[in-house]
């Protein structure tokens, strides 16, 4: 077993020099970035959270970042990785050079070594990838199951037009093609690509907007309905983040008329394009998919861009993924250290098992989403 030195840091600036050392090695998600993890934890920490930064060198040299969070669940003291709820994917940062002789059993000790020290009872990872850039992710023992929902990615190394013929039928480019036409013939037509000024307020602010109204009309909850999210985001732009390195906020929109019909937020970072969310306007556009047709926008640029290599869409299911990108199966681990951690682990097992067994059945999530439907507009009325 290599000789592992654990420092775990309550706070983030004694953990800074050392985690931005490891994620200059680039090798982990956006969503472990010292920035990100930093800007959500200001903006919407949720009371009572405690960061728990678990750093592991080997030989002295930063090996890894583990930024978790220590909460209570009624009398259950658990530690999840920070700000899970706003992330696609939780892999944490590695520096895969300082990474000999750490593997998932080497892990599993020093996890138990991080509960141990905390006083935890449970520690709850999920939505963490088999691999992370084509190495197998040591917080994975291969025995997890699996996230109720995949993440959905995929190579953009083609020229687009070569993208397109591999991810898209004839008809369907003719189709998209018409419906581009269709927008470009309604009114002055724009896609918007802004990383700061008035551009990045305006779409930003309208998708907010269209959003909140997306959450009435589907009957689903709106994650970014709260002012804090909303801040966290906004404190991300490279113009207004004190914090170096990370993920670059990018904003994109599909403009018709002088109104912003469809909006994404994306993530760059090294050879990876992330669309972290999206939303359109439910008017008189919708009919000819302003959304599907901004997407067809970024793709082009980022298979353009020699830099980029991946393009991430994010955690979920959702039909306007497919043939794009494939999906890409995520884990979630749960490693009780107590009696009162195994309990909660095994009521957690089958919440888990439940939704999975909802969103696997076509006519259970539909159900699900009437109900959601049906609340979310009576909640509107009174």
């Amino acid at each position: 077993m290599p000789n592992i030195h654990l420092d775990i840091h309550p706070n983030f600036n004694t953990a800074q020099a050392d985690w931005e050392r490891v994620q200059a090695a680039g090798a982990g998600a956006p969503y472990q970035s010292y920035k990100w993890v930093r800007t959500w934890f200001e903006a919407n920490g949720p009371a009572g959270a405690q960061p728990v930064i678990a750093i592991g060198k080997n030989g002295g040299t930063p090996a890894f970042v583990l930024p978790f969070q220590f909460e209570g669940v009624g009398p259950v003291k658990r530690l999840t990785f920070l700000g899970a709820l706003n992330s696609n994917q939780n892999t944490g940062l590695w520096n895969w050079s300082a990474c000999d002789g750490i593997d998932s059993a080497v892990m599993t000790v020093l996890l138990r070594e991080i509960c141990r020290r905390t006083n935890a009872d449970i520690l709850h990872l999920s939505n963490v990838p088999a691999t992370i850039q084509s190495r197998t992710a040591p917080l994975l023992t291969g025995k997890e199951p699996p996230s109720p929902s995949p993440l959905f990615q995929g190579p953009v190394n083609l020229h687009y037009p070569e993208f397109l013929k591999h991810t898209r039928s004839r008809s369907t480019v003719a189709k998209l093609r018409k419906k581009h036409r269709r927008l470009t013939e309604a009114g002055p037509f724009r896609i918007i690509r802004a990383k700061g000024g008035t551009d990045f307020d305006r779409v930003l602010e309208a998708f907010f907007a269209q959003r909140t109204a997306r959450a009435v009309d589907a009957g689903v909850p709106n994650a970014f309905g709260e002012p804090d999210i909303q801040n966290f985001i906004r404190n991300l732009a490279d113009h207004r983040s004190v914090w170096p390195g990370g993920p670059s906020l990018c904003l994109w929109g599909l403009e018709v008329g002088g109104i912003i019909r469809a909006t994404f937020i994306c993530l760059e970072q090294d050879t990876t394009w992330a669309a972290y969310a999206n939303s359109f306007a439910n008017d008189e556009l919708a009919v000819h998919s302003p959304a599907i047709i901004l997407l067809m926008a970024i793709l082009e640029a980022a298979c353009d861009d020699p830099a980029i290599e991946v393009f991430d869409f994010g955690l979920g299911d959702e039909p306007y993924k497919h043939g794009w990108t494939a999906p890409v199966q995520l884990y979630d681990r749960l490693l009780p250290v107590s009696a009162k951690g195994r309990a909660l682990a095994g009521l957690l097992s089958a919440k888990q098992t439940l939704k999975s067994r909802i969103r696997g059945s076509a006519r259970a999530w539909a159900a699900v989403r009437a109900i959601r439907r049906f609340a979310a507009r009576w909640t509107a009325l009174h």
